[in-house]
């Protein structure tokens, strides 16, 4: 789920979202793969080959703008803000830690049921199979790092790390790093990780709601 300006990467809450809408693997890898092509820098088309992926990727797009929406996100995001006050921030790296924060707290959460983790972990198995530039209409470059990527997902089962705050944390400054507007500068990772440590109780309360989708 994933905001103009932040590279946020909910796979597994948008693999289990996904899930609801059908059981294909290959529909839940559409709907992770916008966020992934921002991970990766990969130069997706606006239409994807493949009718599956590309049901996913526009499941993907339609998520996003009820999620986005969503009082219990719009709630969460102004706590994480005023929780963050005096971490040192500034008022663009607030912002952007308090949406793309939420979204890998939420992760964290979506990873500990047994159904989403299940739908992640199926859509990578599935994509080993694809052909990049005939499935994902990827160029040569992009389907190198789509495939080192995909190889990174399942070998570090990464989303299981964002339980960490601080490794939460130390990903946003990276996220943000180069990017002066909403830069986070790697001495707040201590009082970041602090902050959202606050929030996670609160990102579990509301995480029902948001992991069930739009209606």
């Amino acid at each position: 789920m994933r905001s103009r300006g932040e590279a946020a990467v909910n796979f597994v809450a948008h693999a289990l979202v996904a899930l609801h809408r059908s059981p294909s693997a290959l529909h839940g890898l559409g709907a992770m793969l916008p966020d992934l092509a921002g991970m990766a820098s990969l130069r997706v088309p606006r239409v994807v080959p493949h009718e599956a992926i590309a049901r996913g990727v526009a499941h993907h797009h339609e998520v996003d703008a009820w999620f986005h929406e969503h009082g219990a996100f719009v709630a969460l995001t102004g706590r994480a803000r005023a929780s963050f006050d005096g971490a040192g921030l500034g008022r663009g790296g607030a912002r952007a830690a308090a949406h793309v924060g939420v979204e890998l707290l939420l992760d964290a959460v979506a990873w500990e049921r047994l159904d989403a983790r299940a739908a992640y972990l199926d859509a990578l198995d599935a994509s080993a199979a694809l052909d990049a530039a005939r499935d994902l209409g990827l160029d040569a470059v992009s389907a190198a790092r789509f495939s080192w990527m995909r190889h990174r997902l399942a070998a570090e089962e990464l989303p299981a790390r964002y339980r960490d705050v601080r490794f939460v944390a130390e990903r946003l400054v990276g996220m943000t790093r180069g990017r002066p507007r909403i830069a986070i500068a790697p001495a707040a990772v201590a009082p970041l990780a602090e902050a959202l440590a606050g929030l996670v109780e609160h990102v579990r309360d509301a995480a029902p709601v948001l992991l069930a989708g739009p209606p």
